[in-house]
């Protein structure tokens, strides 16, 4: 069985901001940080 928690429908991003990240929503937005994790 898969467990999927419920998501409120909050903020979403300018559609420009958007297609950088990747996502609309802010709560997806997971930027790869590569091996160390450390984002720059």
């Amino acid at each position: 069985m898969a467990y999927v928690p419920w998501q409120k429908f909050d903020k979403s991003f300018s559609l420009c901001h958007a297609l950088k990240a990747g996502t609309i929503f802010p709560c997806l937005e997971k930027p790869f940080c590569g091996k160390g994790g450390r984002c720059q």
